[in-house]
């Protein structure tokens, strides 16, 4: 059952709160990587991309997961929220300057990295999925529009949910205000910082090529 949906655009530090939340919940959380890591999920996408407009499988899709963040999840925050009525509400934030200069870098690389896709019918899906979703959800490239969208979908969310149930943090808090809003301790080591950068990017598509999809570990 979902505890957790993270309604924060990726690039907000969402892989490190993947992890952090995986530490706190006692089970794995969903992400954007675990499309990349997982034929499965990758066919749940694929099978959506071909009519977007319906609602994703979600009894499918998140089964086994105890929190969600990063994309395609947080374009569907407020179905989720209304699914799973006992979950909480994470919106992870940045310095929009700082967020649409990652988005685009990500974006970049993705862009060069399309020529896998002629090697790989996975990437194809992969890529395909992505396309999909960008033309639905994804702020443009353009810097002033990216960035009004990004602060319209933060304020949306703190406009619709009660204020009990939502945290808007961001990862530099590290696990104060995280473990408060949860009601859990505070583990004994530091708050994951994981790099979320080109990289996760780029290993996830030579992943796909070369066929290496290591199962999802549970973080505990």
């Amino acid at each position: 059952m979902m505890k957790v949906i993270g309604a924060g655009f990726g690039r907000t530090g969402t892989l490190s709160m993947k992890a952090a939340l995986g530490k706190l919940l006692g089970g794995p959380c969903y992400h954007m990587e675990s499309i990349l890591r997982s034929e499965t999920q990758l066919g749940y996408w694929t099978e959506w991309a071909r009519e977007p407009t319906r609602e994703p499988d979600w009894d499918r899709i998140l089964d086994g997961y105890v929190a969600g963040v990063d994309a395609p999840i947080c374009f569907y925050w407020e179905q989720l929220m209304a699914r799973y009525p006992e979950a909480k509400v994470l919106l992870t934030v940045r310095d929009p300057k700082r967020w649409y200069a990652s988005h685009r870098n990500l974006i970049m690389t993705a862009i060069k990295l399309s020529w896998m896709g002629l090697l790989s019918g996975r990437i194809r899906k992969f890529g395909g999925f992505v396309r999909t979703m960008g033309r639905h959800f994804l702020p443009t490239l353009d810097e002033s529009k990216a960035i009004a969208a990004f602060e319209r979908h933060n304020a949306r969310v703190q406009q619709i949910v009660p204020p009990e149930r939502l945290l808007v943090m961001e990862v530099k808090q590290g696990w104060p205000p995280l473990c408060e809003f949860l009601g859990v301790p505070i583990p004994d080591e530091p708050f994951p910082h994981l790099n979320e950068g080109v990289e996760t990017i780029r290993k996830g598509h030579w992943d796909l090529l070369l066929r290496r999809t290591p199962p999802e570990p549970l973080l505990r």
